[in-house]
């Protein structure tokens, strides 16, 4: 049962913060129930809020690992078959609010469910389960109407179409409502067949009073009421009262584009209109008062990216390689223009292959303007790209850029200034800014970058925890990411946790999870704990047989680093080389990005990179699956 007593572990003084008193200025009621407590929203959608440009507030100094909870694993679409997906993963950021002062984080994941977590202790308070896996971020809706109180929160959240329905399915309820509170469904809806090959739900709505838009992968920008007083019965569940679906694409389009073309961005408001990118290759904006698609600049890229909206009344979007001759980068427009004249500047990244994707920006930009105090401070606009970098550009100024290095190959457009550029590694996620930090996740881990007024920039730490693609939360001294190893990961100071604990007075040595895993160094080498707790001030106490090493899905590499293949065994092989300094390097690579490699000796001739070894094939190739789905290429050998 839900309680909204306050946890005895500690209170936030968040609230006492200026940023923060700005955020719940008008998310913010004290219920007269005595059942029931003070509900404040941290962030209530995609990177933040309409604008998508706030990310947090406090990031850490350090990057050690607090605690980690294993979220699991689900099955989904793999081309032809299912396999297993773990973790959580683009956009997948996590979502916070406040009971009484005390943080929860919702985490959408792969296991199929949308979860809630106290951001402290790691409790899992509820969880709604999905047909599918989730890959987008929620949106936590405040109905100022509800008739009780479960109804006053609702988190509007989307998943894949789902395991057992057929794409030719009448009905595919992709897309539902979830009270906050208590973790029941409140409605569904149906993402209609249309010429996209997608039935699924990756973006966040935006709600703007009691409407919500939504762009979802059949192609329909979708403008309804979320209120469950408007809903409707039908295939025996509640629906919400659809006001508007409008097509974002031609059949045209839809052809040359093999069907790809959906939406899977968040939307953003600027003024009167709500503006979003579509696979079709534009960039829209909805007039919210005469309810048409009355702005349309056209890229032609299929373009996953959300769009951010500056302080200068402008957006910026990221622009992927895909159906176009040109490149894929970050182009700001001003949509008070007509979209001939809306370019301001744009920024081409290399044309580099990472995983599937050719180039470009697969995730979003994000910008500092949130946290500008002061009209000297830069405008900084940040991105990850395939090609492998952190960008940092100054989103205010322009130059001159190179010649016909457009998406088309035709156009010279300016070009801000790059003011940063550091190699992270090839990337979807979206890197975010607090007061004076950036954090970019990639397929290497995480990074931590400071920076000063005058431009200086400085890697201050980096966690090779493995391949992340959702973007992460940072919450007082504390950054949340979910990373494809199966785990939701708590990452920051630990000096944090413990002045909390003395700030009440808690005689604990630290604040663990209950049945999470907690890293320890010891002699530079990390050992993993499993600990069981429940919600009061607590001791360590360690339980092996808390979580399974089955349910943990780690692999049982020998902690050799070089051997012989055994008879009877099956290793997951990352790579194969006839030279075996060339297999001891690139052993040295896979262990920088977070696998337990190993070298071993296949024959006289073949020298093998392992990542694992297994007593059955079986469970070697559903590791090996989970690691493909990150982005590797691996197969298992054995006999």
């Amino acid at each position: 049962m839900f309680s909204c007593k306050k946890d005895p572990l500690r209170e936030t003084l968040l609230h006492e913060s200026f940023l923060f008193q700005k955020l719940i200025a008008h998310d913010t009621v004290v219920s007269k129930k005595k059942d029931t407590c003070r509900i404040q929203i941290f962030s209530k959608t995609f990177l933040g809020n309409e604008k998508h440009n706030f990310y947090g507030e406090k990031a850490p100094e350090k990057l050690k690992v607090l605690w980690k909870i294993f979220l699991g694993s689900g099955l989904s679409g793999g081309g032809k078959k299912l396999i297993p997906w773990f973790g959580a993963g683009w956009t997948g950021q996590p979502l916070l609010v406040l009971e009484d002062s005390i943080p929860f984080i919702i985490q959408g994941a792969y296991d199929h469910g949308l979860h809630k977590f106290n951001a402290i202790t790691g409790k899992e308070i509820w969880k709604y389960k999905f047909d599918d896996i989730l890959k987008g971020t929620g949106t936590i809706w405040m109905n100022n109407n509800a008739k009780n109180y479960a109804e006053k929160y609702l988190i509007l959240q989307g998943s894949r179409q789902g395991i057992n329905k057929a794409f030719a399915d009448a009905y595919v309820p992709s897309f539902r409502a979830v009270s906050l509170i208590t973790g029941k469904e409140v409605w569904r809806l149906n993402s209609k067949r249309t010429e996209s090959y997608s039935r699924d739900v990756d973006g966040s709505a935006l709600v703007v009073n009691d409407t919500a838009y939504i762009g979802l992968e059949n192609g329909f920008f979708t403008v309804f009421f979320p209120h469950p007083d408007s809903c409707f019965t039908s295939n025996k569940f509640p629906h919400p009262k659809i006001i508007k679906e409008l097509k974002t694409f031609t059949a045209q389009e839809a052809g040359s584009h093999f069907g790809e073309v959906t939406i899977e961005s968040s939307p953003v408001l600027l003024g009167n209109r709500i503006y979003f990118t579509a696979g079709s290759g534009h960039v829209y904006g909805y007039n919210c008062q005469t309810k048409i698609l009355e702005w349309d600049f056209y890229i032609g890229s299929d373009m996953e990216g959300s769009p951010v909206v500056t302080d200068d009344n402008c957006i910026i979007v990221a622009v992927e390689k895909q159906f176009i001759n040109g490149f894929g980068g970050a182009l700001k427009l001003n949509p008070a223009k007509s979209p001939d004249e809306a370019v301001v500047w744009f920024f081409p990244t290399e044309n580099k292959q990472c995983a599937e994707w050719k180039g470009g920006i697969i995730g979003s930009v994000s910008v500092n303007d949130f946290y500008r105090k002061s009209g000297n401070e830069p405008s900084l606009a940040a991105f990850t790209a395939t090609d492998g970098n952190l960008y940092v550009v100054d989103h205010k100024s322009t130059q001159a850029g190179k010649p016909n290095s457009s998406w088309d190959l035709k156009k010279t457009f300016p070009a801000p200034k790059l003011v940063y550029k550091f190699q992270t590694g090839g990337a979807i996620s979206t890197p975010v800014f607090t007061k004076n930090k950036i954090i970019a996740c990639t397929y290497n881990g995480i990074h931590l970058f400071e920076y000063t007024s005058d431009l200086k920039f400085k890697r201050i730490d980096h966690k090779p925890l493995g391949s992340i693609e959702a973007t992460p939360l940072v919450y007082d001294h504390k950054i949340f990411v979910a990373c494809r190893d199966g785990y939701l990961y708590c990452l920051g100071d630990e000096k944090a946790l413990i002045a909390d604990n003395k700030s009440k007075n808690i005689e604990t040595k630290k604040i663990v999870p209950e049945k999470i895993i907690v890293t320890e160094n010891k002699a530079d080498k990390e050992k993993e704990k499993i600990i069981s707790i429940k919600e009061k001030p607590i001791t360590e106490k360690v339980k092996k047989d808390v979580v399974a090493a089955s349910e943990i899905k780690k692999a049982k590499t020998s902690d050799k680093t070089s051997g012989n293949i055994i008879a009877g065994k099956y290793y997951i092989i990352a790579g194969s080389f006839t030279i075996k300094a060339n297999a001891e390097n690139f052993k040295k690579k896979m262990q920088k990005e977070g696998f337990t490699a190993a070298v071993l000796q296949k024959d006289n001739k073949w020298t093998v990179v392992s990542l694992g070894e297994y007593d059955s094939k079986d469970k070697a190739e559903e590791e090996s699956h989970r690691i493909r789905s990150a982005g590797k290429e691996v197969w298992v050998l054995g006999k």
